[in-house]
């Protein structure tokens, strides 16, 4: 099993798939962050990056399917207007791990 990948049912780092864990599973895993966020969109990734800034553990858990993917560029952004928004992600993805953050592919179920 991988560290921090039991939330819900989605591929983890080394690709394999789990299925819906216990709660008990879910707790682990929660009393591991201060906060989970759930989507790794730009607004999600930008919470997550100043929580970590603030030095809170975050975890980023993100099923991987941008509404904007088909999107040439990102528009209405400070700095970054045309920006493919794969690139966009990308660069929010490594300023938040750069701050310790932790980001997993999934997909969380209430």
């Amino acid at each position: 099993m991988c560290t921090l990948c039991h939330i819900g049912k989605y591929a983890c780092r080394n690709r394999s798939v789990f299925g819906t864990v216990a709660v008990e599973e879910v707790v682990r895993v929660t009393d591991q962050m201060d906060v989970v966020v759930v989507g790794g969109g730009a607004a999600g990734l930008n919470g997550a990056l100043m929580l970590a800034r603030m030095r809170r553990r975050v975890l980023v858990v993100d099923a991987g399917a941008p509404r904007n993917a088909p999107a040439h560029g990102v528009h209405g952004l400070l700095a970054r207007d045309g920006m493919p928004p794969a690139e966009l992600l990308e660069r929010g993805r490594a300023e938040v791990r750069g701050y310790g953050g932790s980001l997993v592919e999934g997909e969380v179920a209430a």
